[in-house]
């Protein structure tokens, strides 16, 4: 794997689009990414680690520090990188989750994170885009890389601030680091899966167990009783776990169980033998004793029925007569119904003719009027009355008419003072508009000026806003001088307090010497190799780190001061500049302009509002005088004809006035008369209707009498009377009936039950004892029982003590077979989870992990050894992880200087930390290459560390770096010792800007190394 572009923008300090060419960079080999503290070089490092994975380098660090504070409108914080991979060259763009201003309204919101993936033919190819989801594109990224974002930090980039994370981590925290990084996890997941199995295996060995306890406690309980020896020698067995003794005495105590059910039922067997021959005998004398008694029974009742014969025989002619007479009963009814409807109709038909001969047309009785005659004087009468139907309503409605004629020609006579009133009305709003035309023509004339007021009025605000930005500048003119003063005190205080320290530092100098002056080393001066005297540090002597640190503080001050300086030149000449601009005008001149321009532009603005409410009322007044008008000539047409219509309605009231005059007759109202005709034809028709009705109830009379002598002579009654007495009410005839019936069914049923031969021949037969008898096979019956309930006990011990050997027999052999299956289990979980048999007590993930470590580990001698001159070197301890039985990861620094003394790499300087911490990444480094199946690191970043270096030191290191670069790597390293720069050419710097952010610059232009 190896980056060759990088592409961002808007990434932390650098808000701009800056491209970097890794590719070109890395020709040499080696390259310096450096710039002052905090100006963004691992920024770099994390646009990075984001573009592959998504997140930053750090593990402490968030990836909300990626988007930049200062991220100018519109623009979108992304990086794109171009890396070549095991599976081609791909291009990557990635964006951020960032705030970006609402395209719609004020406000922010939210821009979602997105991704890009295309596949490269060539660096200049468009691609093919292959993903465009987070999840899909990122994963398809590590699997091209082959390295986890974990694995990516410890091996192609080391971050800041982590060197020694790995180096002075506890032996399991190391222990998690390797198997990320090796993904070992797999023998860790193996160990887990065979202890679990074990653990499974062990619970089904222990419920086997205790299956097997309840098992044989349950067979204990039915095939035994407490006191019997044999259970005993059974829980003896069990506990022992014999299962072998088990089975045999649980199979024998089945067959003992067994032979005594078997003798329990012959003998239930004998007992029920002797209980049925006495049941027997008892029942034969029971059922005999019955029969003498229903004999006596029969007897007895066949007497009371001979008793009752006579009566049954009155009851039986009394049912015949009754049922002769029912076919009378008819007839007898419609006699005397047709009786009473004739003498009724003959009443109402007398009265009738008593109520009209007491009304005024009594002239319509006579001495042989009959019901025709009554009917064709009521047809008369209804036909005069019918003829004056028509007059009648008219007469009704004469007053009403009359009333609704004068209203309406009241009506007519308002309707013409109201439209008097209303043209008037038209003639005044006429009036009104031509007044109001002359103020809409002054008005108009004003509002005409609006647009000079406006633009007067902008004219005036723009001066205005010139003399205020005027006094803007002069005040952040005087700010900024303020700052140029007290930044020029600043860079005076630190000039003053580099050249005390240098001076200091020069006075000390031999001293310094003095103090890294070995014995048998030669001398920096002399080259002596004996110093019997050397220098002393003087008193308030400095360091060459304190001279270094106040000349980097005197140059920022300087930069402060400059840039203080320029702003104030700055904010001067725009100050001038815009004085040339506003001239000879005060801000109080104008803001009187900018108030007088407002009063004008207000009045046309409200001339222009009186202008267009002057003209709708008038169009108001206008419009609304002509609708009138047109709707008064519409009145006045109507009122017209209906003036006309009225006259009509008067003439056609007086000619029904004489109509209804001619059809009086002499009474009050036509209305009258036809009252009068109504009421003699209603009394005529009903008289009429009631002597009809009297003549046909005698008619039907006549005809009822008749049909009722047939009938009795045909039922041999020889008058009514006689059939009327043999009538009986029908629940009193099935009375008489049922008990005939009964009577006759029981004789039958008494003469057929003595018939029987059995009752024959008992029939002076005395009934036997049946005491003794009972009490015979009551014996019989509880000695069969207790026989029965005895065999019944036996035959169920046998099936439970059958079922309970069959459960513990299955329960044996489970156990059996739990144990066999399970064996094999339990050994490799002992041996992978260091328990049991594993002497060593190493589990198989430390086994593979120590193997992978020892490889680490002799990598990181190789360069650690090169770096320290051999002084150094890593060792593998044995160290335990806490209170398990797992051997630990422990790493010990060997001194060789120091007789091989073995010491925590945490008693290590500074220095030595980053030497051993390196040595180990870089070890690390190739472990992993050799062990990822051919995966090539071709690109490795390095961030800080440098500056705790002495330069023999810092040689040593380059010089294990340039290994790197002649094994193929491209090595970046990060670092802002000024040393650096003079080693590497190749560079990327990092320049910080005033206003917090930071651009960079790409140079390639060789220099001369300088040697330690």
């Amino acid at each position: 794997m190896q980056l060759l572009t990088l592409e961002f923008e808007g990434i932390g300090p650098f808000t701009g689009r800056h491209t970097i060419d890794l590719q070109a960079l890395g020709e040499g080999g080696l390259f310096l990414l450096e710039g002052p503290t905090g100006s963004g070089k691992t920024t770099i490092i994390d646009a990075i680690v984001f573009a592959l994975y998504g997140d930053v380098a750090g593990v402490d660090s968030s990836k909300g520090r990626l988007v930049s504070t200062q991220l100018r409108p519109g623009c979108e914080p992304y990086v794109d990188a171009i890396l070549e991979t095991s599976r081609g060259l791909l291009r990557v763009r990635r964006v951020p989750q960032y705030e970006r201003r609402k395209s719609r309204g004020n406000g922010t919101t939210i821009g979602k994170a997105s991704i890009k993936l295309w596949k490269l033919a060539h660096p200049g190819d468009e691609g093919t885009l292959l993903s465009t989801s987070l999840q899909d594109a990122t994963e398809e990224l590590q699997r091209a890389i082959g390295l986890t974002k974990e694995q990516f930090t410890q091996t192609v980039v080391l971050p800041q601030g982590h060197f020694a994370t790995f180096l002075r981590a506890k032996p399991e925290d190391r222990r998690g680091v390797l198997q990320d990084i090796f993904g070992t996890e797999f023998y860790e997941r193996v160990a887990r899966q065979l202890a679990g199995l074990a653990s499974g295996y062990r619970s089904r060995d222990a419920a086997a167990q205790l299956a097997l306890g309840q098992a044989a406690a349950s067979f204990g309980r039915v095939a035994w009783s407490a006191d019997d020896p044999a259970a005993e020698e059974f829980a003896a067995a069990v506990t022992s776990g014999d299962s072998a003794t088990v089975l045999a005495l649980a199979e024998a105590q089945v067959a003992a169980v067994t032979a005594t059910a078997a003798r329990a039922a012959v003998v239930a067997g004998e007992a029920e033998a002797a209980w049925s021959a006495a049941d027997g005998v008892l029942r034969a004398a029971v059922e005999r004793n019955g029969l003498i008694a229903e004999r006596v029974r029969l007897d007895e009742r066949s007497a009371r029925l001979a008793a009752a014969a006579s009566e049954v025989a009155e009851a039986a002619e009394r049912v015949e007569a009754a049922e002769r007479a029912e076919h009378v009963r008819r007839p007898l009814d419609a006699v005397t119904k047709a009786k009473a409807a004739c003498e009724g109709a003959n009443a109402e038909a007398a009265r009738g003719r008593a109520q009209v001969a007491d009304s005024p047309d009594a002239d319509l009785l006579g001495e042989s009027v009959g019901p025709e005659e009554l009917e064709a004087a009521s047809l008369s009468a209804r036909e005069r009355r019918s003829a004056l139907t028509t007059v009648v309503e008219t007469e009704a409605a004469l007053p009403g008419r009359a009333a609704s004629l004068k209203l309406d020609l009241e009506r007519l006579a308002e309707r013409r003072s109201a439209i008097v009133v209303e043209q008037k009305r038209v003639a005044a709003d006429r009036a009104q508009a031509s007044q109001l035309m002359p103020e809409l023509d002054a008005v108009r004339a004003i509002a005409a000026t609006l647009g000079q007021c406006v633009a007067l009025g902008v004219e005036a605000q723009g001066r205005l806003d010139e003399v205020r930005r005027l006094e803007r500048v002069a005040a952040e003119y005087v700010e900024a001088r303020g700052v140029e003063g007290e930044a020029r005190e600043a860079s005076e205080a630190a000039q003053t307090a580099y050249d005390q320290a240098r001076t200091a530092w020069l006075a000390g100098l031999a001293g310094t010497l003095a103090t890294e002056l070995e014995d048998g080393s030669a001398c920096p001066v002399c080259g002596s190799l004996d110093h019997p005297a050397p220098a002393r540090l003087p008193k308030g002597a400095v360091s060459r780190a304190r001279v270094e640190q106040l000349d980097a503080d005197s140059r920022e001050a300087g930069q402060h001061l400059a840039a203080a300086v320029a702003r104030s030149d700055a904010l001067a000449t725009a100050m001038a500049d815009q004085q040339d601009v506003v001239g000879d005008l005060t801000l109080r001149e104008a803001e009187e302009a900018v108030s007088a321009a407002t009063l004008r532009i207000r009045a046309a603005e409200r001339a222009v509002e009186a202008s267009d409410q002057l003209r709708v009322r008038i169009e108001e007044l206008l419009v609304g005088a002509d609708d009138r008008e047109r709707r008064l000539r519409d009145d006045e047409q109507q009122l017209a004809s209906d003036k006309g219509g009225l006259a009509v309605r008067a003439e056609r009231l007086d000619q029904d006035r004489l109509r209804v005059a001619d059809e009086l007759d002499g009474y009050g109202s036509v209305a009258e008369r036809a009252l009068v005709l109504a009421r003699r034809a209603e009394r005529a028709q009903r008289l009429a209707v009631l002597l009809r009705k009297a003549e046909q109830a005698e008619v039907e009379l006549r005809h009822r009498s008749d049909e009722l002598a047939v009938v009795l002579a045909e039922r041999g009654f020889a008058a009514d009377d006689e059939a009327r007495a043999a009538l009986l009410a029908e629940s009193e005839r099935r009375r008489l009936a049922a008990l005939v019936s009964e009577h006759q069914a029981q004789e039958a049923r008494v003469a057929e039950r003595l018939a029987d031969p059995q009752l024959m021949a008992l029939a002076s037969a005395e009934a036997a004892d049946e005491g003794p008898l009972a009490e015979a096979s009551a014996l019989a019956h509880d000695a069969a029982q207790t026989a029965l309930r005895e065999s019944g006990a036996a035959a169920r011990g046998v099936r439970l003590a059958t079922e309970a050997s069959d459960e513990l027999r299955s329960c044996v052999d489970e156990v059996n077979s739990v144990r066999a299956e399970a064996e094999p289990y339990l050994r490799m979980a002992d041996v992978a989870n260091g328990t049991g048999q594993n002497l060593d007590n190493v589990t198989l993930p430390t086994f593979v992990l120590l193997r992978r470590f020892e490889e680490v580990v002799d990598l990181a001698n190789v360069r650690l050894g090169a770096m320290t001159g051999g002084r150094y070197s890593l060792r593998r301890t044995d160290a335990r992880e806490g209170r398990s039985h797992k051997l630990g990861l422990g790493l010990d620094v060997v001194d060789h200087a120091s007789g091989d003394a073995a010491r925590d790499p945490k008693t290590l300087s500074g220095g030595e930390t980053f030497q051993a911490a390196l040595a180990m990444a870089l070890g690390l480094a190739d472990a992993v290459t050799s062990e990822a199946g051919g995966i090539e690191l071709n690109t490795l970043f390095v961030d800080e560390g440098f500056g705790s270096l002495d330069p023999d030191a810092l040689d040593m290191v380059m010089d294990q770096l340039s290994a790197l670069r002649e094994g193929g790597r491209c090595v970046g390293v990060v670092s802002h010792v000024a040393d650096m720069k003079q080693r590497i050419a190749e560079r990327i710097t990092v320049i910080p800007r005033r206003d917090g952010t930071s651009t960079l610059a790409c140079s390639t232009d060789p220099q001369p190394a300088l040697a330690g």
